[in-house]
């Protein structure tokens, strides 16, 4: 015969030997406990039966930590094991939505939106900062929450800079400065590298045109008629100077005529 377990029993009917018969099926009590903020995921409590425990809606597990565990409803006492693991929720205070994004700005963020969490303000390039020169913003209670004064940025005041020139390169020092540089591949016609210019009175400054970058072989090319200019032409125009005052000096006592023919010595047998 099947017995029932009081208190603990399914009843039902069931064929045994071809004659209908009473059955009872052994059970655990209706959900097992999880612990403060859990729920558990099954259908059946019989014995045997494995069920799932999470937390619940709006509280999650700490950071590392397991966000599952596993109760069965044990044959010998009718109740749920602990949960393996054993999980603890707590509310979840993450900011899901998306954090603010103050105009004519930039921020560091790594993406993160842990509580806790801080985003880092700063005005984009060449924006000037009106206010302090950044703001924070913290996930704080499921909420972006701003812990600084608010950043306010003034949009340039310039308009564009001069036209970079031919093997030229510019870069934004501030809002209000930038240097004018030649290229890896290009030389600087010149003395100085580099040029900076500044917004002044809402104006950038005048690139001077003494500023040019040529290519590699242009200047090669330059740099070979400079120094024929100002090493071989002098040279040559002094040698050639020299040959006239020797063709030009006819006496032989002439200083001239000693430098040409050099000093000689009488020599006699």
């Amino acid at each position: 015969m099947l017995q029932a377990v009081a208190g603990n029993t399914l009843d039902g009917l069931g064929s045994v030997q071809n004659f209908t018969k009473k059955f009872s099926l052994r059970a655990c009590p209706e959900g097992p406990d999880g612990g403060e903020n859990t729920q558990a995921s099954f259908t059946k409590n019989v014995a045997g039966t494995s069920v799932t425990i999470t937390c619940k809606a709006g509280y999650r597990t700490n950071p590392g930590e397991a966000t599952r565990g596993r109760s069965k409803c044990s044959h010998e006492t009718l109740t749920w094991t602990p949960p393996s693991p054993n999980i603890t929720c707590v509310e979840d205070k993450r900011c899901y939505r998306n954090p603010p994004n103050p105009i004519n700005t930039r921020r560091i963020w790594d993406g993160q939106k842990e509580e806790g969490t801080e985003i880092v303000y700063s005005c984009r390039i060449l924006y000037k900062t009106l206010t302090d020169e950044k703001s924070i913003y913290r996930c704080e209670n499921k909420v972006w929450t701003l812990v600084t004064s608010e950043i306010k940025c003034d949009p340039p005041k310039c308009g564009d800079p001069p036209q970079v020139p031919d093997h030229g390169v510019l870069t934004y020092n501030s809002w209000d400065q930038i240097t004018y540089q030649c290229d890896t591949y290009a030389i600087r016609s010149g003395v100085n590298s580099e040029h900076k210019i500044s917004c002044k009175n809402f104006t950038w400054e005048e690139l001077p045109k003494s500023f040019k970058c040529v290519g590699s072989d242009t200047y090669d090319a330059h740099q070979e008629w400079e120094n024929f200019l100002n090493i071989t032409l002098p040279v040559s125009t002094v040698l050639v100077f020299l040959v006239i005052l020797c063709l030009l000096a006819t006496r032989s006592d002439s200083p001239f005529c000693k430098i040409c023919k050099g000093s000689t010595k009488e020599v006699s047998y």
